[in-house]
Formats: C-alpha cells, sequence, structure tokens
C-alpha cells in the first residue's frame, strides 16, 4: 500500500481492499491474505498514478490504468510477515519474497518476487528478483506499524521498479448488470433498473470502479410492486439506488461485521444508508 500507514494497514488486515475495472481480479483470499502480510508503504510522492512525480522504470506520460496499479500495489504486498526485528536478523544474502503480484497469477516466471538483503552496517535494501543491472533497490526507513506475525507497514524510500508490473493490463470484457441479475432469479429488479434511464446510467458508471448490488428475488419483487407501483418517480429511483453500495462487499466480510454503508441513493436522490449485522 502506498499512502497513509494507516490505510495500509488497513488493506494489509483485509477491511480495506481496492477495487476497480481494468482486467482486475481479486487474486488473494481475504481470509489467506490476512494472516500473514508486509506492506511496503513508500513515500507518497513516488506514489504510482501521479503525473509529476519520479516514476518507476520505463514510464509513460500520464496516469497508470487502474489494473496496473493494482500490480504495482500488489508488488509492494508481502507474503510473508517481516518486521523491524526480523529484518534486522535476516543474513547478509538475499531472501526472495513471494509478493501478491506473484500470487495474482499475472507476474511472468520470478517477476512477482521480491529480494530482501540485509548490507553491512544494518542497512536492508528490496529489490524485484532478476532486475535490471540498471534498476536501483529500495532501503528500508522504518517500521510504522506492526501486529506481530499478522501484518507490518513498513516505509521504504521509493517505489519498487518491475516493468512487469507496470505493463499495461487489457481492459475487462463488458460486463452487462441486467443479463447478470437477470440469470440470476433477480429478473423483475434487474427489468426495473434497466427501465429507469438515471439508475441504470449511475450503476454502469460505478460498476468499473467498484459495486455490490443487493438484488431481491423475483417473488420478493412481485410482493412489493403494488406499493411500488404509487410511488413517486424521484422515490423510485431512490428505491433502486438503495439496493447498490459504491464499493466491494463479499459475503464473508458482511457475516464478519456490522456497521453502516452508503448506498447510491445517499449521494444521487437522497439519504439513504445501509446498517447491516450478520445474524
Amino acid at each position: 500500500q502506498i499512502g497513509d500507514g494507516s490505510a495500509a494497514a488497513a488493506a494489509a488486515a483485509g477491511r480495506v481492499r481496492l477495487h476497480g475495472g481494468g482486467g482486475v481480479r481479486h487474486p488473494a483470499d481475504p481470509g489467506e491474505a490476512r494472516r500473514v502480510l508486509a506492506v511496503l508503504q513508500a513515500a507518497q510522492r513516488d506514489a504510482p498514478g501521479r503525473r509529476h512525480q519520479p516514476r518507476p522504470h520505463n514510464h509513460r506520460a500520464g496516469h497508470y490504468s487502474l489494473g496496473t496499479i493494482r500490480h504495482i500495489l500488489e508488488l509492494h504486498v508481502v507474503a510473508d510477515y517481516y518486521d523491524d526485528k526480523k529484518l534486522k536478523q535476516l543474513s547478509h544474502a538475499a531472501t526472495a519474497a513471494s509478493t501478491l503480484f506473484q500470487r495474482s497469477g499475472f507476474a511472468p516466471g520470478m517477476a512477482g518476487y521480491v529480494n530482501i538483503t540485509q548490507h553491512r552496517g544494518g542497512k536492508v535494501s528490496f529489490i524485484v528478483d532478476d532486475a535490471a543491472d540498471s534498476v536501483k533497490p529500495v532501503t528500508y526507513v522504518k517500521q510504522i506499524e506492526s501486529h506481530r506475525y499478522d501484518y507490518s507497514v513498513l516505509q521504504v524510500s521509493g517505489v519498487l521498479s518491475s516493468p512487469e508490473a507496470e505493463a499495461p493490463v487489457a481492459p475487462p470484457a463488458p460486463v452487462n448488470l441486467t443479463d447478470i441479475l437477470s440469470k440470476k432469479y433477480c429478473k423483475s429488479f434487474a427489468g426495473l433498473l434497466a427501465a429507469d434511464p438515471k439508475v441504470f446510467d449511475t450503476l454502469n458508471g460505478t460498476k468499473d470502479t467498484a459495486l455490490t448490488v443487493f438484488c431481491p428475488v423475483d417473488a420478493a419483487v412481485a410482493a412489493f410492486m403494488p406499493k411500488f407501483k404509487n410511488l413517486t418517480a424521484k422515490a423510485k429511483t431512490a428505491i433502486l439506488l438503495y439496493h447498490a453500495v459504491p464499493d466491494y462487499y463479499s459475503m464473508q466480510f458482511l457475516k464478519s461485521n456490522k456497521g453502516k454503508v452508503t448506498t447510491l441513493a445517499t449521494t444521487s436522490v437522497a439519504k439513504k444508508d445501509y446498517t447491516y449485522e450478520a445474524e
């Protein structure tokens, strides 16, 4: 995670995830990823996606795509536990550590491994495995946060350079939400979404960043239709948007957490939030 240390820690713990299009997958099961992680946090000025900052290997002008940024971030999450104490106990030989980029399946060969080396004087460096001679390693600065044998956040001097992680990611195949919902016993609800242009456009404009739709089955929609037909157009739109959250929530997350989430109705037409709790 690149940026605020607390955000990085939350991401490592499985509470915050980066979602979106650009051919992106969720490579690691949150339950597995939560166990042992070391998150390398680079200086904010070096974060990928910013226009006027030093960039990694062979960067092109402008922003990286969301899919490429995800790969760069995955390269900075080591699938093992390293804290300040463990780094200082390393031998002078390089230790190869697997990252989430390696586990994603997008890293060719050993491109998703990071070599961690302790040098004379206690200096610790990180560099992508098989990096070109022109690539300079980043160095360990300090420990930001640590939950022993669970996850840690370590500040490093810059962004790890990897042409494989920085490579363009093919755009995802188009997703038709109404077709997907229709095939999952939600044909009636999908029809209502498609019939409301504002709702349809809002959902399609959100799905490539992060979206969770709570879809009532056909029987539930049929039971509610007498009330729904008597609502104003604005209220109908609000009800439909209330069933969509502009973030990704898995069943595992919902079963193990409780709280309030913002729906698409919150900012669009009415202040409609969800409060959820596992039963």
